[in-house]
């Protein structure tokens, strides 16, 4: 909710949050499957390999988005940058929860749950440069 005699939102409670709610996911899918086991069988992916398949799905999410946002991101757009960033990392560690064969606490918390700060990251980065080239 924007702060009083505001339109927009409050930009460090946004961004509070949803560190906030990255941590927490990222710790319940570390422990869910430490007590599950340690993988599938056959499973051969390394979390680096599903590090960088995630930052390959998020990557058009990101450049999409950041056209999109290009003209409406002036100020703090390093954290608009970000959600978007997230929530394209967020998609990308769902659809690696569906295709990647590893099922180990740390694979899942580094590589999965990695995605989604890598994506932030990235999506921070992308931004915030448009938007100073822009200028």
């Amino acid at each position: 909710m924007p702060p009083r005699g505001h339109v927009l939102p409050d930009g460090d409670r946004a961004f509070r949050a949803a560190l906030v709610a990255a941590s927490v996911l990222i710790s319940i899918s570390f422990f869910a499957l430490w007590r599950a086991g340690p993988s599938f069988p056959g499973s051969s992916q390394t979390w680096q390999g599903c590090l960088f398949d995630g930052a390959k799905l998020s990557a058009p999410t990101i450049l999409a988005g950041t056209f999109v946002l290009r003209r409406v991101a002036l100020a703090d757009s390093w954290r608009l940058g970000a959600a978007l960033g997230a929530a394209s990392g967020s998609l990308a560690g769902l659809t690696l929860h569906f295709t990647c064969g590893s099922a180990s606490p740390a694979h899942v918390a580094l590589a999965h749950g990695g995605g989604v700060v890598l994506g932030a990251i990235l999506g921070a980065l992308s931004l915030a440069l448009l938007v100073r080239l822009r200028r």
